[in-house]
């Protein structure tokens, strides 16, 4: 290598890296990013299977004075993502015999991915950063015939993400053959170390000996070995100690995962088939520029320069396995993302290949070479792909599930029993009392993680008088609410607050609330007390609302967080509405004005709470549903049906939207507009007895045909 292609590994990290890091999330993502950061910070264990190697190398970042605790950990992303850009370069320029200086733009292409570029950037994903790391270094030393080195390395990634590397052992396997085969016959150092000098097969019979596979075993288990950690450290009793793996048999299963293999691989074949097909939009997506290079390389462009039926192996089966193990529903699909994202760093490795066969037929071709325009042209659409990722995917200024955390904390009064759910905000909560030491004085649980022993055992350390279900029982995922609710129930003392819609996701349909923010508070059996107006309008004025204006705001993050805001705010409108329902119910002949005027008062401030809900996440269709209502209570029926319809634009069936736009309009004297609303009702629910007695009264009294002469005869009076 001459001496400027020496320096091209630095500088391509240091491109690399600074591109990232403008990016990097100063909080945590809604994912794992906060459990992650949290395990990092005090050296814990996260869910299984534990994630020993990635959580002690976070550790290291964790100290780095630089910036928040979060960005700290997040860097690590973004150093993974880097060295990934390097490890390509290397690869293709050593093993693949691309030149570096189409190497270089070719290797910058994976910091530019869609799915690469944002894993760089947070905590959780640079798990699968360093897991295509691992994937790389491994198909490196295989393809450099250092099978030892390899089987180290595979036994030291299952200290990473053992899932994924175990999908890729099939191609390993061929390219381990392979790397054998070759140094068979050709027992001295390579002059070109390429793939493209392996011989033909060894003769049948012949194989390694004894000695030689438990050599490669115990390489293999030395690396592996790192996995000791998480027993070692479950004996200290750290607060994040996820299935507390101190005994041989909860070790097994954490590193197992066996409270996820339940719900797993049990898809029907339309689930295998689309998520097979999301493995593959996420796959064609990642980097469009290169897929022509891609398939140049694939159709023969390479000419034995890549090991081609194990990679494709490798790459095949992870998307297999994903296919035929995973079980999600199709708005988790985004999770394929994830874990497909090692698999990714097959493009510029067949990129290069290819570029690298078209440049040598055009130059036999023509006699030119057209290196320079094709790097030129390289770099060109990378900086315009690499601009837009940044614009789209950026996180420098990421605050939402940290601020949503903070501003659920605002409300909660002292050592109050807080019910949280979702992931990101329990680990959040998570984050703030173990690493931020904020708000310890609530008991704060995870109500999915209730069944959880450990669970329960962390909170009766921490709050030794919180009644709890006997620790040292384990129960199914499904005992959630029962536990939930014995909870609640037991602990009449402590003032009980949930972090979520107790009716969402059926989890506690049942429990009455008080909307304060974008907290609850649960009210006790047949107890009424009103809102403390005060307390939430405070809760309000003082929201931490950062960063929701200019800057990118991902779908997962507004369906999952910025939502949040809207459904609460919607709660407290249908307080308000509940509550003029009732005053308007008691209202009587004899009632004086004022009752009038109550009413009305409740009417109008659920008004601007639904109105402040659906501008905030407009995608909800309950949301201008319920403006609709709140203006048809307002006796302004004629402004509600755009709001019906907007309703029933977002969610095609919503039938309660096309007959409450159908009164409004009826009442109106729109009668030829209530027809046809009160038809869509019928559209979708042939039996529904009040739209059906609305089209034939409208028909059989004639009343469209009397508007349309009304409106003739006023239009005659106006000529």
């Amino acid at each position: 290598m001459s001496s400027w292609s020496s320096l091209v590994p630095a500088l391509l990290f240091l491109l690399a890296f600074g591109f990232a890091l403008p990016g990097i999330n100063p909080t945590f993502y809604v994912d794992d990013s906060a459990e992650t950061v949290t395990a990092c910070a005090t050296f814990g264990i996260p869910h299984p299977p534990g994630y020993p190697l990635p959580t002690m190398v976070g550790h290291l970042f964790s100290k780095v004075p630089v910036g928040p605790l979060p960005f700290r950990v997040n860097l690590l992303s973004g150093v993974l993502g880097a060295a990934l850009c390097v490890g390509i370069f290397l690869l293709m320029t050593r093993q693949f015999e691309v030149r570096p200086l189409l190497a270089a733009p070719l290797a910058l292409f994976w910091m530019v991915g869609t799915t690469a570029y944002p894993a760089a950037l947070s905590a959780k994903t640079g798990i699968y950063e360093l897991t295509g790391l691992f994937l790389l270094a491994i198909l490196g030393a295989l393809c450099a015939r250092k099978v030892p080195l390899a089987c180290f390395l595979y036994g030291l990634s299952f200290a990473n993400h053992w899932m994924s590397m175990a999908a890729f052992l099939p191609g390993f396997v061929v390219l381990a053959i392979a790397a054998r085969k070759g140094k068979a016959e050709d027992p001295g150092p390579s002059d070109e170390g390429a793939m493209s000098d392996l011989p033909v097969p060894r003769p049948a019979g012949r194989s390694l000996p004894s000695g030689r596979w438990i050599a490669l075993l115990s390489l293999f288990l030395l690396g592996a070995s790192l996995y000791l950690l998480l027993p070692l450290r479950a004996h200290q009793g750290p607060s994040l100690n996820w299935g507390d793996p101190s005994s041989l048999d909860r070790f097994i299963d954490g590193f197992l995962r066996s409270q996820y293999t339940p719900g797993e691989g049990k898809g029907s074949a339309a689930d295998r088939v689309g998520q097979f097909g999301a493995a593959l939009g996420f796959t064609f997506g990642e980097s469009p520029w290169l897929l022509p290079f891609v398939l140049i390389g694939l159709l023969g462009g390479a000419r034995g320069r890549l090991p081609v039926a194990g990679l494709l192996l490798t790459w095949g089966s992870l998307m297999w396995v994903l296919s035929l193990y995973l079980d999600l529903p199709k708005d988790q699909y985004f999770l394929i993302g994830d874990y497909i994202l090692p698999a990714h760093l097959f493009l510029p490795l067949f990129a290069g290949a290819g570029a690298s066969a078209l440049l040598g037929s055009l130059k036999a071709r023509t006699g030119k070479e057209f290196l320079l325009p094709l790097v030129l042209g390289l770099v060109l659409v990378g900086v315009l792909q690499g601009q837009r990722r940044m614009e789209r995917s950026g996180q420098g200024r990421y605050t939402y599930v940290h601020d949503l955390c903070l501003n659920r904390f605002r409300v909660l009064p002292q050592g109050a029993l807080y019910l949280v759910r979702t992931d990101s905000q329990v680990f959040a909560t998570w984050y703030f009392q173990w690493v931020g030491g904020e708000r310890k004085d609530l008991c704060a649980a995870g109500v999915d993680g209730l069944p959880m022993d450990w669970v329960r055992k962390g909170l009766q350390k921490d709050h030794p008088t919180l009644k709890l279900p006997n620790p040292q029982d384990r129960w199914g995922a499904e005992m959630a609410p029962a536990i939930a609710r014995w909870v609640l129930d037991k602990n009449e003392s402590l003032s009980p607050w949930v972090g979520f819609i107790p009716s969402s996701g059926g989890m506690l349909p049942d429990l009455q609330v008080l909307p304060y923010g974008v907290c609850a508070r649960v009210l006790g059996q047949g107890e009424s007390d009103p809102l403390e107006e005060g307390l939430s309008e405070r809760a309000w004025a003082g929201m931490r609302l950062r960063n929701f204006v200019g800057a990118p705001l991902d779908e997962r993050t507004r369906s999952s967080v910025a939502r949040e805001y809207g459904v609460y705010r919607n709660l407290l409108g249908l307080h308000y509405e509940k509550e003029g329902d009732d005053r308007r119910a008691k209202i009587t002949p004899r009632s004086q004005p004022s009752d009038l005027l109550a009413a009305s008062a409740s009417y109008g401030r659920s008004y601007d709470h639904y109105l402040w809900a659906a501008e905030w996440s407009p995608e909800v269709p309950e949301h201008p549903f319920n403006v609709g209502n709140a203006l048809y209570n307002l006796g302004r029926g004629m402004e509600s049906i755009p709001w019906y319809e907007k309703a029933a634009a977002l969610r095609p069936d919503y039938k309660d939207a096309w007959f409450n736009a159908g009164v409004a309009a009826y009442q109106n004297g729109r009668y030829r507009k209530a027809r046809e609303c009160f038809e869509k009702v019928l559209a979708l629910d042939p039996d529904h007895a009040q739209a059906r007695h609305g089209v034939d009264y409208i028909s059989q009294q004639g009343l469209a045909v009397k508007e349309d002469q009304g409106q003739a005869h006023s239009h005659g009076h106006a000529h």
